[in-house]
C-alpha cells in the first residue's frame, strides 16, 4: 500500500479485516513455534474450571454449616440459661442441641472442610500444570509484536524500538519542534516513535498536574429547649436538635492523562492553525441538525466579511465542523485541505461506527502537526508483554486478538486526520542525519516513561500524600547506558481545621469545625540507570523464538557495576535499575 487517500473507507473495506487476519495468523505462528499442546491445555483448564465450581460450592456448604453450628451453640447457651432459671423443659432443648452439634453438624462440617482443602490443593495443582503448559508460549510474547503486526498491515507506519534522542533531535532541528508540551507539570508515561511515510512522529501518553480546589465539609449537632402551647393552651417544653453544616474550599493537586501525536512534515511550512472538537459533528441530517449547521455557517460568513485574509472554503460544512478559524495562511491551508481532503475529514468527524468521531484537537505549528485524540488517552498502549501471559490458551488467544485489533484501531484513527491530507503523503523528509550519532541514546521522554513504568513508589518522597510527577534531569550517556536524575514532585498533606460561624435555629452563632488538608510541595531526588537492551529480531516464524528479558550484553554491564540484573525492570527495550 503506497498511500491512503480515503482513510475511513480504507479501514472499513480493507485494513480492519486485514489486521484481524494478520493478528490471528501471528498468534497461530507463535503457538506453533512454542509447541504448546492446545488439546492438553484445554483439558487441563476444563478440569480446573470444574474444580473451581466444585470448590465454590464446597466453600459455600462449609460456610453455611459453620453458621448453623454457631446458631445451635447460641441456642444451647440460651436454653442452658433458661434451665438454670427453673425452666426444666429448656434443659431438654439444650441436650438436643448438643446431640445435633456433635452427631449431625460437626461430622458434616469436618467432611466439608476436608473436601474444601482437597479441592484447593487440586485447584493449585491444575493451575500450576496449566501455567507450565503455557510457559513456552508466554515466553514468546515480546515488546515489538505490535510493531511487527503494524508493519504487516500498514507499512506506511514504521515504529522505532524506542524513542531515541536522535528521533527527538530530528523533530527539533529539522522541523522546529520547540518542546512546548514539555514542562514541570507533565510527566511522560509512554511513548511510541517512528515514521509515517518517511516523516517522523512520536505518540506520547502523559500525566498532567495542576492545582485545583477541593471542598471539605464539617458538621455539628446542637440542641436546645423550645416552648410551645399545647391544645389546652398550656405552655410545654420540648427538646429540639439541628445539624449545622459548613464547608471550606482549599487548593488541592489534580491530575489527568493526556495523549498526543506529533508529526513532522515540510508541507505548508508557514501555516499555523488550531481546532477543537465540535458538537456539530454529531448533528443529524434532519431538520434540527441542518438548522444548527446553517446557523454555524451564517456566523462564519459574517466572520469572513469582518476579517481580512479569512475566506470560507467552497465546502462550507467543512469549515463549520473543522473550525480552523485562526489559520494564518489561506494559500497553504487550501494546499493541505483540497476538496478530497475536506471530504475525507468530514467522514472522519462524523463517523463513530468504525472510528471515534470528532474527539480530537488538531494544531499545526509550522512544520509540526499535533493531533490530540481523546480515544488515545482511553487505551493502555504500553504493550507490556506480561499482560498477554495466561494459563488458558483459549483466553490468551482471545485477549491477544482483541487487544491488538483495538491497538491498531486506536493508532490508525489517531493518524487518520493526517492521512486525510494528500500533500502529507507526497512530502518525505530528508534522511535522519542524527540516526548514527544518537541512535542508541534514549530521549528524556523515553527515560521518563521508563521511570513511570517502574512505578512512582520507587521515587516518591516518603511524606508525599499525592501522586507524583516524575521529571528527568542531569542525563549522562555512555555506550549502552544512561545515568539520570529523577525528581519526584508531590505534596505532603498536613491536616488542619477551620472553624466556620454558622447561625443555628436556637438563635445563636456556633463554630463548626471543618477538617481539611493543606497540600505542601515536596521533592525527592533519585538516581536511575537505564541500560539499552534492544536486540533486533526477525519475524517470529523465521527466528525460532525470542530471547528472554534477562539475556543480553546489558546484563553483564549491570554485573560490572556490582548490581543484580534480576532487580532490573524492563520497559520496552530499556532496562531500569535504581542503584
Amino acid at each position: 500500500m503506497q498511500e491512503i487517500l480515503q482513510p475511513l473507507d480504507a479501514y472499513r473495506n480493507e485494513l480492519r479485516d486485514a489486521h484481524a487476519k494478520n493478528t490471528a495468523e501471528f498468534f497461530e505462528e507463535l503457538l506453533r513455534q512454542s509447541g504448546v499442546d492446545e488439546q492438553a491445555n484445554a483439558a487441563t483448564v476444563d478440569r480446573l474450571n470444574q474444580t473451581l465450581e466444585e470448590l465454590t460450592a464446597s466453600q459455600s456448604n462449609t460456610r453455611w454449616l459453620g453458621i448453623a453450628r454457631m446458631l445451635l451453640v447460641l441456642g444451647m447457651i440460651a436454653a442452658a440459661i433458661a434451665a438454670y432459671q427453673d425452666h426444666p423443659l429448656w434443659a431438654i432443648g439444650c441436650v438436643l442441641a448438643l446431640l445435633l452439634i456433635f452427631q449431625g453438624i460437626n461430622p458434616r462440617l469436618q467432611a466439608a472442610r476436608q473436601r474444601t482443602a482437597m479441592l484447593e490443593a487440586q485447584r493449585d495443582r491444575l493451575l500450576a500444570e496449566a501455567w507450565a503448559q503455557m510457559g513456552p508460549l508466554n515466553a514468546l510474547f515480546d515488546w515489538d509484536i505490535a510493531a511487527r503486526l503494524l508493519q504487516r498491515t500498514l507499512p506506511l507506519i514504521q515504529l522505532d524500538p524506542y524513542f531515541t534522542q536522535g528521533r527527538l533531535e530530528e523533530l527539533r532541528q529539522a522541523f522546529g519542534w520547540d518542546d512546548r508540551l514539555n514542562d514541570e507539570d507533565r510527566s511522560i508515561l509512554c511513548t511510541h516513535s517512528g515514521t509515517l511515510i518517511g516523516n517522523p512522529f512520536v505518540i506520547a501518553q502523559s500525566k498532567l498536574h495542576w492545582m485545583s480546589t477541593q471542598t471539605y465539609t464539617g458538621s455539628k449537632v446542637i440542641s436546645w429547649m423550645e416552648s410551645y402551647q399545647d391544645s389546652n393552651g398550656r405552655t410545654q417544653w420540648r427538646n429540639r436538635t439541628q445539624t449545622l453544616t459548613a464547608s471550606v474550599t482549599k487548593p488541592a493537586p489534580a491530575y489527568r492523562q493526556h495523549s498526543f501525536l506529533l508529526y513532522g512534515s515540510e508541507a505548508a511550512p508557514n501555516l499555523n492553525f488550531s481546532r477543537e472538537p465540535s458538537t456539530l459533528s454529531e448533528a443529524s441530517d434532519g431538520f434540527f441538525g441542518r438548522w444548527r449547521k446553517e446557523r454555524a455557517i451564517a456566523k462564519l460568513e459574517a466572520k469572513a466579511r469582518e476579517m481580512k485574509g479569512f475566506t470560507l472554503m467552497n465546502n462550507e460544512e467543512f469549515d463549520a465542523l473543522f473550525q480552523a478559524l485562526d489559520r494564518d495562511h489561506e494559500v497553504e491551508f487550501r494546499l493541505l485541505f483540497t476538496p478530497l481532503a475536506q471530504q475525507e475529514m468530514l467522514k472522519i468527524l462524523k463517523d463513530q461506527e468504525h472510528g471515534f468521531g470528532d474527539d480530537f484537537c488538531f494544531h499545526k505549528w509550522n512544520q509540526i502537526n499535533a493531533v490530540m485524540p481523546e480515544h488515545l488517552s482511553a487505551m493502555d498502549i504500553g504493550l507490556q508483554p506480561q499482560q498477554f501471559h495466561h494459563h488458558d490458551l483459549r483466553s490468551a488467544r482471545q485477549f491477544f486478538n482483541d487487544y491488538h485489533n483495538r491497538f491498531f484501531r486506536t493508532l490508525y484513527f489517531s493518524f487518520a486526520p493526517l492521512l486525510c491530507i494528500p500533500l502529507y503523503q507526497q512530502h518525505r523528509s530528508h534522511q535522519d542525519i542524527y540516526r548514527d550519532v544518537l541512535a542508541w541514546r534514549p530521549s528524556f521522554w523515553e527515560l521518563e516513561s521508563l521511570a513511570n513504568g517502574m512505578g512512582e513508589a520507587h521515587f516518591a518522597h516518603p511524606e508525599s500524600a499525592s501522586q507524583s510527577i516524575l521529571k528527568i534531569s542531569a542525563q549522562q550517556d555512555e555506550e549502552g547506558l544512561s545515568t539520570v536524575r529523577v525528581t519526584a514532585h508531590g505534596y505532603r498533606g498536613v491536616e488542619r481545621v477551620d472553624h466556620v460561624r454558622v447561625y443555628g435555629g436556637d438563635g445563636n452563632w456556633h463554630q463548626v469545625a471543618v477538617p481539611w488538608t493543606d497540600y505542601q510541595p515536596v521533592e525527592q531526588h533519585s538516581d536511575l540507570l537505564a541500560f539499552n537492551c534492544h536486540e533486533p529480531r526477525p519475524e517470529a516464524a523465521e527466528e525460532g523464538g525470542n530471547k528472554q528479558a534477562g539475556e543480553g550484553p546489558w546484563q553483564e554491564r549491570i554485573r560490572q557495576r556490582g548490581l543484580d540484573p534480576s532487580s532490573a525492570r524492563r520497559h520496552r527495550w530499556l532496562a531500569g535499575l535504581i542503584p
